[in-house]
């Protein structure tokens, strides 16, 4: 219950993901936890990512988890280096968790957590993952030479928007020649032509459509009475070749005053 995404440009990585947090109650309702959850991950000065899926592993969030393992790492380390560890991190803290019983292990195939991971490696060029615990599996979807987008989580209104057609609908079923057109509707994004501002406002523009599509819906027919799982403010985060990284927008803690 989470919409999170990597957006990287010839100049800049921007990593950007909504705060709610939900669980389902002992009657198996899904509840709103928190609308404060952390999930953009400075990992180093040069590495960030962004999480969706499971928010806590052995009573700790993700977050803390993130910010620990953040602490004992090269704060200049870069991607290619402090990658393999990352999630080898998070593979023995989702194996902990499962051992002590918290919750059960997910099916063979599915996934328990997502990261949106990228930042500058040691040949000089931004680079972009989607990984899944568990299983370690990452998948390679954009360099700043190649520029591009990946989102995680509850995607289906940024599908519908960027390609046409709610994810959970049954391609099979259709013939290849009207596939060939539903792929013909999809929007040309381009990345290649995008500055970090334009990242920025894209990354805005996803997460909050899809907050606003949530808060005045009720699911879909097949599926009605959604809980809006997306929401709360929107945190984000940029990673560039020459600064590092460094907050644009991120919550912060407070009291009862505004002044």
């Amino acid at each position: 219950m989470t919409v999170a995404l990597g957006v990287l440009v010839s100049d800049a990585l921007v990593l950007a993901a909504d705060s709610r947090a939900t669980y389902g109650n002992p009657r198996g309702w899904p509840k709103v936890a928190s609308d404060y959850a952390q999930k953009v991950l400075r990992i180093t000065n040069y590495v960030a990512g962004a999480t969706a899926g499971w928010g806590m592993l052995n009573r700790r969030t993700i977050h803390s988890l993130a910010t620990e393992f953040a602490g004992g790492r090269n704060p200049d380390e870069r991607l290619d280096t402090v990658l393999p560890y990352f999630l080898e991190y998070f593979e023995e803290q989702y194996n902990r968790h499962i051992a002590a019983g918290y919750d059960p292990p997910v099916d063979p195939g599915r996934v328990a957590i997502s990261f949106v991971v990228g930042g500058y490696a040691t040949d000089g060029l931004g680079h972009l993952y989607e990984c899944n615990i568990p299983g370690r599996v990452c998948e390679h979807r954009a360099t700043t030479a190649n520029p591009g987008a990946v989102w995680i989580g509850q995607t289906d209104i940024i599908m519908r928007l960027i390609w046409g057609v709610d994810p959970r609908f049954d391609r099979t079923v259709l013939s290849p020649e009207v596939n060939e057109q539903l792929n013909n509707l999809a929007l040309i994004m381009y990345f290649a032509r995008m500055n970090p501002q334009d990242a920025i406002d894209f990354a805005q523009f996803l997460i909050r459509t899809t907050i606003d599509a949530q808060r005045f819906s009720d699911g879909i027919m097949m599926t009605p009475g959604d809980i809006p799982g997306v929401g709360g403010s929107v945190d984000i985060g940029v990673v560039t070749s020459t600064d590092g990284f460094s907050w644009i927008d991120r919550k912060i803690l407070r009291g009862s005053r505004r002044d």
